[in-house]
């Protein structure tokens, strides 16, 4: 526990182990707990996270829940889509780390730059978990404690766009095919278009053709829109 003692105040700020991460305990009475605020859960830090990641990615962002990864089938808790895509993956007080290692994995292979938004008791750990170039947000403990940058996060360097490219449906494979001017056919299965995509387009356009796919589609024409495509425009600033 570290102990703050603020200059000219005779109160204590407690970090790490009073009832909640800058919280003033004063020489009064104590506090009720019932008035404490509650320990943080991903969706509460998920509200708190979505302003900082609309502010991240670019202009005119499109925030995507629970995204879906190709391949491995690991969900981002959070990924803003604009002139880069940002995953953030929360591990709230009520989390476990165990998954952290293997969603790491996943999302260094796929995303321009990823963010672990961490609880405080989480810090030390899950920073060990996630490749040196990922962000890191301290998260706090407690539904009101603020969101605050660790880390900032830097250019993924290696994306691998064998699975950047099956983030395309078929309709959006056919139509950046069309976009590059490379010939292909409607009845092409949609791997054989993945494929024509990684042999003929720059490693360049083809990614910025899948950021504009994936931040313009539709989330109503996926298979499975509950579950697969759950989007929400950021407001502009």
């Amino acid at each position: 526990m570290v102990i703050e003692r603020p200059i000219g105040s005779d109160a204590l700020l407690l970090r790490g182990g009073g009832p909640s991460r800058g919280h003033v305990i004063s020489g009064g009475d104590a506090e009720d707990p019932r008035s404490l605020p509650m320990k943080a859960t991903a969706k509460t830090v998920l509200d708190r996270l979505s302003p900082i990641a609309a502010a991240s990615a670019g202009e005119r962002p499109v925030l995507v829940e629970e995204f879906w990864v190709p391949e491995s089938h690991e969900r981002a808790d959070l990924v803003a889509v604009a002139g880069e895509i940002w995953a953030f993956e929360i591990k709230s007080p009520r989390d476990s780390l165990a998954r952290l290692p293997r969603q790491a994995a996943a999302f260094s292979r796929l995303f321009d730059r990823c963010v672990a938004v961490l609880a405080t008791a989480h810090l030390g750990p899950g920073m060990k978990r996630v490749p040196p170039w990922w962000g890191v947000i301290d998260a706090g403990e407690r539904d009101d404690d603020r969101l605050e940058w660790i880390r900032q996060p830097g250019p993924n360097p290696e994306v691998d766009l064998e699975l950047l490219v099956k983030l395309l449906w078929k309709e959006e494979a056919l139509a950046v095919a069309a976009e590059l001017g490379i010939e292909t056919s409607a009845r092409a299965s949609r791997h054989a278009l993945w494929r024509r995509l990684l042999r003929d387009a720059s490693p360049a356009s083809l990614k910025v053709c899948v950021r504009s796919a994936v931040a313009g589609r539709n989330g109503s024409s996926a298979r499975i829109p509950t579950r697969h495509w759950t989007t929400t425009r950021a407001s502009p600033a």
